[in-house]
């Protein structure tokens, strides 16, 4: 539907209750949030909220299987007790912020109704740039540690790969539920094994399913190598901006004709569980790319035993 001769105030009478909703949208439509790939907690939320970009959240340490106490009769014998440990991750804060501009005469057009058209167009946005921000912080982590990529460029993509890439996380294997690969991975994928692929039309689900894995399409990895994670592999909060949208008036713009700018600012953590950050603190994002010192390996460093990461590159024949 067209609209014209709309100023962005007319289609946005309250900024605030636009934020809201926009912030509403996000956390309710996000990929990494409904497939269950990131954990939100309140001490990511902390940290996205103000205060340093840089900051660290808890984690506590697992508890030691070595030693156990068998119970006895005599009450004068003291049992062994463990020591219980916790550390720390440093995570990111990112402080982001876009603006998009008509004039007065512009003619705007939009797939979304009248009333949740900014609010939705502009979650969507924002869910897009979050969701490269996690897609870039994952290939860093794995340049960082190749422990985590399972397979060789010249194999064929089978799930004996899938398989053999969870067993590596021990216990965990079982939780691993998600893929992430490419178009052109997922086109041959299907075309392979069409009979393991239901889509989501057909399951009233969020997500197109293969062999029961849970489907993300991104081209961050490239067509020759396939991310399997499972829930919680990334924590994810959305801070709290003081002026998260806000509409400038400028009236001698497009030539003395007038228009608007609408600002949008998010301040989320996008983090990669098991790894300290250690690259830049206002790190450049260039989306169109996929370009970060994100997905360098010098900003990343593993904390935690390999089991306990949640997620495994997998390289095959493009």
């Amino acid at each position: 539907m067209a609209i014209t001769n709309t100023k962005i105030s007319d289609l946005v009478p309250n900024e605030k209750i636009l934020g809201q909703t926009i912030n509403a949208l996000m956390a309710e439509k996000h990929e990494l949030i409904t497939s269950g790939l990131a954990a939100r907690g309140p001490e990511v939320d902390a940290v996205a909220s103000g205060g340093p970009r840089k900051a660290s959240i808890p984690y506590l340490n697992p508890l030691s299987t070595d030693k156990v106490n068998v119970s006895t009769d005599d009450l004068t014998v003291a049992g062994d007790v463990g020591k219980m440990t916790a550390d720390e991750f440093t995570v990111l804060r990112h402080d982001l912020n876009y603006s998009w501009a008509t004039a007065d005469l512009t003619r705007m057009v939009t797939q979304f109704n009248v009333q949740g058209g900014i609010s939705a167009g502009i979650a969507a946005y924002w869910n897009g740039i979050v969701s490269k921000i996690a897609a870039l912080s994952l290939k860093g982590a794995l340049a960082a540690d190749a422990d985590l990529t399972f397979g060789a460029v010249d194999d064929e993509f089978s799930l004996a790969q899938v398989a053999l890439a969870a067993a590596t996380a021990g216990v965990y294997a079982d939780q691993f539920d998600t893929l992430i690969v490419s178009p052109l991975r997922k086109a041959k994928m299907i075309a392979a094994n069409e009979s393991a692929f239901v889509a989501k039309s057909d399951t009233k689900a969020d997500f197109d399913t293969w062999a029961g894995k849970k489907l993300i399409v991104s081209n961050v990895f490239g067509d020759d190598t396939s991310i399997l994670a499972r829930s919680g592999a990334l924590a994810l909060g959305y801070g709290t901006v003081a002026i998260p949208t806000e509409i400038e008036r400028v009236a001698n713009g497009a030539n003395g004709g007038g228009g608007d700018i609408l600002h949008s600012r998010i301040s989320p953590v996008v983090h990669v569980q098991g790894f300290d950050y250690l690259g830049a603190v206002a790190p450049a994002i260039t989306p169109a790319t996929g370009t970060s010192v994100l997905g360098d390996a010098a900003s990343w460093g593993r904390k935690v035993p390999l089991e306990m990461i949640g997620f495994r590159a997998i390289r095959h024949a493009a």
